[in-house]
């Protein structure tokens, strides 16, 4: 018997619900969010390469017309990723779109667990399921036009139809290990991974300064060279700083840290306190969703406030 027990405990370890499981509106979004991410940080860094240029270009002593062409190049460059930055707006779409895709996440992990508002006939489940998203999506009809996908089309997949019709165990099961176990892993790997980053930075960013300051301080000693890299230093250190500000790196340790501790009390209190029924499980998983949401919130309040 306890090994009959041993194979179904290790089966339901086996994920039931991966990304391409959500309705395909969670995935497009999803896919929106990585690209508009990507282009955002492409666009802010290639900005600052620029600036370094220009700075490094503008030290050279010989005036040509190949450094003429150069600094028009660079110049033109610096301006392109700017206006790519402003009037694309890439990180209003990427907090939109992650918005958008966590807030779909969350209702399907209602409705496939039985959860409400979602505990109702499966008839009255799915209608209540397709107006949901309807509502969520037409919420940001900006964003709605960047999304070439039927509002109808495979928003109920097979496995989460699967998972709804399974017994209250392989729900509890899948819920417990695709979901919290799932979250509280990100969150703690990406809370230790931004703080990681931001000690690196800000220590780099100390010795580039203690290096200019050295720079400075021994270019009393040549005063006649007609190049000296102080003003290089300083200026990459300038762009460290705007790249750490604008990757949030401490803000993000600090806020994941806080909902894995968040998810972590969820983790157990799901062994702590049993789950036998239908209304207590409902209640958990709202209470679960509630706390996930709280986090995701931040990304509208992130959009708001590059709009």
């Amino acid at each position: 018997m306890s090994r009959i027990l041993g194979a179904v405990q290790g089966l339901y370890k086996i994920p039931l619900m991966k990304d391409k499981d959500f309705p395909s509106w969670f995935q497009v979004a999803d896919k929106l969010s990585r690209k508009y991410q990507n282009q955002f940080y492409c666009l802010y860094f290639l900005h600052l390469i620029f600036l370094v240029a220009l700075t490094t270009l503008s030290l050279y002593p010989d005036i040509s017309k190949w450094t003429i062409s150069i600094q028009i190049i660079i110049v033109v460059g610096t301006l392109l990723s700017s206006l790519g930055l402003f009037l694309n707006k890439p990180d209003r779409k990427w907090y939109s779109a992650r918005a958008l895709a966590e807030s779909i996440r969350t209702i399907t992990w209602r409705y496939v667990t039985k959860a409400e508002p979602f505990h109702e006939d499966s008839n009255i489940a799915k209608v209540k399921f397709i107006n949901a998203i309807k509502k969520i999506t037409n919420q940001n009809q900006d964003l709605k036009l960047l999304i070439k996908c039927d509002i109808n089309e495979n928003l109920i997949s097979y496995e989460m139809e699967g998972l709804r019709n399974g017994t209250l165990q392989r729900r509890k099961s899948a819920y417990l290990s695709d979901r919290i176990e799932s979250q509280l892993e990100w969150y703690k790997k990406n809370s230790r991974k931004n703080n990681l980053m931001s000690n690196i930075l800000f220590s780099l960013v100390i010795l580039l300064n203690i290096v200019a300051i050295i720079l400075a301080a021994s270019r009393l000693g040549y005063i006649e060279e007609k190049i000296w890299p102080t003003d290089i230093i300083v200026t990459i250190a300038i762009g460290l700083v705007g790249w750490i500000q604008v990757k949030k790196y401490s803000e993000l340790s600090a806020s994941y840290s806080l909902t894995a501790s968040e998810i972590t009390q969820i983790h157990i209190d799901y062994f702590l306190y049993p789950i036998n029924d239908e209304k207590t499980f409902s209640n958990f998983v709202g209470d679960t969703e509630n706390a996930f949401s709280r986090e995701h919130t931040q990304w509208y309040a992130r959009k708001d406030h590059f709009s």
